[in-house]
């Protein structure tokens, strides 16, 4: 038998006994399976689901699930000029309950009413539910399925969530040779965490920390089981663990982390502390283009193999319309024979500067750090002047930052690298700004939300701004004058700003 005409009779003899259904009792399969549904649109029974939308578009129920639209705690939410409710079983069940959009108030459903409207569009005073809400065609166990998941989902919580307590992850270097590090950081987060529970912690909850060693030899598997148990991870020291960090985080776990590399994909809630390799060129294509004009001259933007067309836009996107620059190659600058220009700014690409070797002479160099670093003095003596940019600068007479060396030392801990110290103390204030925007009704989503409406919040090194689709926070980078002949570094902005 064809699937449409099998749902169809199976979803017309529920409607019509719609004033006598009543959903079996739940066990933990049918509330596993209606979570599936809800969260993905797709039957953990290998069932069709069908949404049909506005003008009687059939699609599969991936592309219109449930917690798409009305969030994975069913709180509801706004996107694109539309607004959809909060679906959880104690607001639909509210006397008043209102149809946002439609502006008018309805009945409190019941388990039938909540039926017809999955699968009439139709409310529960019997009126058009608004045109955004798909109608579903879905096989009667999934449909009894999700109607049970719906009707506890106000009693579903995200991992390390109590009436008492919220639980955040973190993974550091616990044995090994950055042990003292590891364990140094673990305390400088807990000393965060205990100051944030004597202010009386976060509405009505204290916090807690649950570590992991990131140098056991099932690292990778204790943190994807950390970001199973916990709401969320702050501040990991983890350099060989980056690519787990992303896969826990595509989990939509929200990660808090001093990540350095490119934008996350898509919507991943993976929060970078650091800038983006971009990002610092962006900086120190900000510091050229500020330059008097008789300074500036031409710039030449050397591009190496990879990724440099995306590179090239993204700066052609910030610099100035009416300034002097070119995009090249560094092999096609090689086998030029004309000087190279006045101003050279490098992409991060590993050995560039090596490469271009002779190339470099007479020349004024723009660099990030991690492209300078390791490169011997004698193939930049011969460059004129040189300007590093630095992912941030580590404060000088910071209060909050001399407190918490004078607390390790109480510890007799080893304080870390001032720049390892200062993303820890970053993502702990963070993630304490997060939480409290969350309020009460704290979910992963509700953090991720926060998480995004972060903007311009100053910290140690310098400000963060998150978003939808931004995932580095830091947008720029601190710049340094270095003399080609004896590395020495004298500081020339605390902090550029991406262009």
């Amino acid at each position: 038998m064809k699937f449409r005409g099998a749902a169809t009779g199976l979803l017309t003899g529920l409607v019509l006994a719609a004033n006598t259904w009543a959903a079996p009792a739940a066990t933990d399969a049918m509330l596993q399976q209606g979570e599936t549904l809800y969260r993905s649109g797709t039957s953990s029974r290998n069932n069709p689901v069908i949404a049909v939308v506005a003008g009687g578009t059939r699609l599969p129920g991936s592309a219109a699930s449930c917690a798409g639209c009305h969030g994975r705690d069913g709180s509801g939410r706004s996107e694109g000029g539309i607004t959809a409710p909060d679906i959880r079983w104690t607001a639909l069940t509210q006397a008043g309950t209102r149809d946002l959009a439609a502006g008018r108030s309805a009945k409190p459903y019941d388990e039938a009413t909540l039926v017809r409207a999955i699968t009439r569009g139709l409310d529960s005073s019997g009126n058009t539910l608004a045109a955004a809400m798909p109608r579903f065609e879905l096989y009667g166990e999934d449909l009894e399925a999700l109607s049970a998941y719906l009707k506890q989902l106000h009693l579903q919580r995200d991992p390390g969530i109590t009436d008492q307590r919220i639980v955040i992850g973190t993974v550091l270097p616990l044995t090994g040779v950055a042990e003292k590090q590891g364990r140094a950081l673990l305390a400088m987060l807990q000393a965060g965490i205990d100051a944030i529970n004597t202010r009386g912690g976060l509405h009505g909850r204290t916090i807690a920390i649950d570590a992991e060693n990131a140098e056991s030899e099932d690292a990778p598997q204790r943190l994807a089981a950390l970001g199973q148990r916990t709401l969320a991870i702050v501040a990991p020291y983890a350099p060989r663990l980056q690519a787990e960090l992303r896969a826990v985080a595509r989990q939509q776990v929200p990660v808090v982390a001093p990540v350095m590399g490119p934008e996350a994909q898509g919507l991943d809630p993976l929060f970078s502390t650091l800038p983006t390799a971009r990002h610092v060129l962006g900086a120190l294509a900000g510091y050229w283009s500020r330059l008097p004009e008789q300074e500036r001259g031409t710039l030449t933007v050397v591009l190496g193999k990879v990724n440099a067309e995306a590179t090239e836009e993204f700066l052609r996107d910030l610099l100035p319309k009416a300034g002097r620059y070119r995009f090249v190659s560094a092999q096609s600058l090689l086998d030029s024979e004309s000087a190279p220009g006045q101003w050279l700014l490098l992409e991060t690409a590993p050995g560039l500067i090596q490469q271009l070797g002779s190339k470099l002479r007479g020349s004024r160099l723009l660099a990030a750090s991690t492209s300078i670093a390791g490169v011997p003095g004698a193939t930049l003596a011969e460059v004129e002047r040189i300007v590093v940019a630095a992912p941030l600068l580590p404060p000088r007479d910071d209060p909050a930052m001399e407190k918490m060396q004078s607390r390790l030392r109480e510890l007799k801990l080893e304080a870390p690298p001032a720049l390892v110290t200062i993303q820890a103390m970053r993502g702990i204030a963070v993630m304490e700004e997060a939480l409290r925007r969350s309020g009460r009704e704290l979910s992963r989503e509700r953090l991720i939300s926060a998480l995004e409406n972060i903007s311009r919040m100053e910290t140690p090194g310098g400000p963060l701004s998150f978003g939808a689709r931004q995932r580095a926070g830091a947008r720029g980078a601190t710049l340094f004058a270095m003399d080609p002949s004896s590395g020495r570094l004298t500081l020339l902005e605390p902090w550029a700003p991406s262009l």
